[in-house]
């Protein structure tokens, strides 16, 4: 396992989210808007889910969220993420369908780039958010 000693998640901006869907979600994992559940001009938190292969996620879930529970999802900084693949250090990185992070892919939306290594599958990993859509 990845081992941190000094570096950790470091604060960035952070946006209220909700779980409308019919499972929990992890914490450390990337998530994407739940289009059928947008925020609402009353305040209401938008809703994220999981995303799909190549969903273009916008930030890390920073706690657990249950079903209908609420969370916040850290959209800037240095977030702590679970490896999803082997991730060397300034690797720029994307989203599996299991919110786990990997390798980026051309032509698919990245979420940022690796600011530490993951030598295993769902080994902690550190990563620099800035996403896009990459050629």
């Amino acid at each position: 396992m990845a081992q941190f000693n000094q570096l950790g998640r470091t604060p960035g901006i952070e946006l209220p989210v909700k779980n409308y869907g019919v499972t929990a979600i992890a914490e450390k994992l990337a998530v994407i808007r739940d289009t059928a559940n947008p925020p609402g001009p009353d305040g209401v938190a938008m809703g994220v889910t999981l995303p799909a292969s190549d969903a273009g996620a916008f930030g890390i879930l920073t706690s657990p969220i249950a079903v209908g529970g609420y969370a916040n999802v850290q959209l800037t900084g240095v977030a702590r993420c679970v490896a999803g693949a082997a991730i060397a250090l300034g690797q720029v990185v994307m989203t599996n369908s299991a919110g786990k992070i990997v390798p980026q892919t051309a032509g698919l939306y990245q979420i940022g780039t690796a600011m530490s290594v993951a030598t295993a599958i769902n080994e902690d990993v550190l990563v620099f958010l800035h996403q896009a859509k990459n050629a």
